[in-house]
């Protein structure tokens, strides 16, 4: 056992109370029960989905994968689940030859379809159909290998998310101010252009006649509604992730100084294109959590590294292929600064989470000030009020 990584130790999940045999933990509350209510609610869709349970052969909780007579009612939970997922999916492919309908022929926006469409259309229905197929011939697996990355995922899931919601209220917040300030600035006979976008967005003839701070506020906005989803859902998960393995001071520091590189570097490189959305500050957070990876491989569950190297040859392909309206300069600058904030925040040697330091807080501290006060910013912007 490593005691360097955290969801290893014995003592990283609560005890059980006294009081029951059996039970759960749901938004952070231990809810007792029967076994019969407990297999009962790991076999249900109830949301959320739980992470940890207890049962009288166990002094603590544990992650609800690693419990052997739970595992009939989780596999009928995940059949139901894949069948859900699979028409979803279904639903997706259908909309894709409605977007590819009206994209009008234009390359960038086409390729764009294409690419979302097989990501969460044709590929996620595959997957599921095949794994429909497996999921009646699956043996419990109870190997130290498969415990020990079902402890990993149930530590994540239970750590605290509170600046990755921060950070996504606040961009949802300015996305709804967005729409508002579009629909309600938009002149008769107006382009596809939005008023927002052109108010607070990243246009670059504007920073160069000084106004340096749509640097800040242009990765706060969005150009469309799938845009700010896309980007909204990339958010989440990196930003839960980051916040779990290397704190909420260094996730406000990564997302922030990355959006900013990501202005930065499409100011040089394309000076002549205007720009939204919190690429950059998405790429940063992979760029960090790769490196991080790298340096705590030993540590953290195996293919933790491949995941983020493939997420950045997708983003990659995707940016080759869709040049016309993919900032891949932002991707670019956002990117090299997550890593690079990485390199000299993330020690070589240490265990997880990383060990939060003076100055980490300090950074964690500004940078979540700058963005709370530069969304504050674009807001007076785009409704006119400085």
């Amino acid at each position: 056992m490593n005691l360097n990584a955290p969801w290893e130790s014995e003592e990283c999940f609560p005890e059980k109370p006294a009081t029951s045999d059996f039970g759960y933990l749901e938004r952070n509350k231990l809810v007792p029960c029967t076994r019969e209510e407990l297999i009962e609610r790991c076999a249900g869709l109830k949301r959320p989905e739980i992470e940890l349970v207890w049962h009288s052969d166990a002094p603590r909780l544990v992650p609800v994968w690693t419990v052997g007579f739970l595992g009939d009612a989780l596999l009928i939970r995940e059949k139901t689940v894949l069948k859900q997922n699979r028409r979803v999916a279904a639903f997706n492919v259908l909309i894709l030859f409605v977007f590819w309908a009206l994209a009008h022929g234009q390359k960038g926006s086409v390729v764009l379809v294409v690419f979302f469409g097989l990501f969460f259309g044709v590929l996620p229905l595959y997957q599921s159909w095949r794994d429909l197929r497996r999921i009646d011939h699956v043996r419990w697996d109870t190997t130290t290998a498969a415990t020990s990355f079902d402890r990993y995922a149930a530590w994540v899931e239970t750590r605290s998310d509170t600046m990755t919601r921060l950070l996504l209220g606040i961009i949802t917040l300015v996305g709804i101010l967005q729409v508002v300030a579009g629909y309600r600035l938009r002149p008769h006979g107006a382009g596809i252009e939005m008023p927002s976008i052109m108010l607070a967005g990243l246009i670059k003839e504007s920073v160069r006649h000084g106004e340096w701070w749509r640097l800040f506020t242009a990765p706060l906005l969005h150009g469309s509604l799938v845009h700010f989803i896309f980007n909204a859902t990339a958010l989440f998960g990196l930003g839960r992730l980051t916040e779990a393995l290397a704190g909420r001071a260094r996730l406000a520091m990564v997302f922030a100084l990355s959006a900013l590189g990501g202005s930065l570097f499409s100011q040089l490189a394309m000076p002549n294109t205007a720009s939204v959305g919190a690429s950059g500050g998405l790429l940063g957070l992979i760029g960090f959590l790769m490196l991080l990876g790298y340096r705590r491989k030993a540590l953290l569950p195996p293919g933790f590294l491949k995941v983020f190297v493939m997420n950045v040859a997708l983003v990659a392909v995707m940016g080759i292929a869709a040049r016309s309206i993919v900032d891949n300069a932002a991707h670019f600058g956002g990117f090299a600064a997550g890593v690079a904030i990485a390199a000299f925040t993330v020690p070589r040697q240490g265990g997880l989470p990383v060990s939060d330091t003076r100055t980490s807080n300090i950074s964690g501290i500004l940078s979540f000030g700058s963005i709370l006060g530069f969304a504050l910013v674009a807001a007076g912007k785009m409704f006119g009020k400085f």
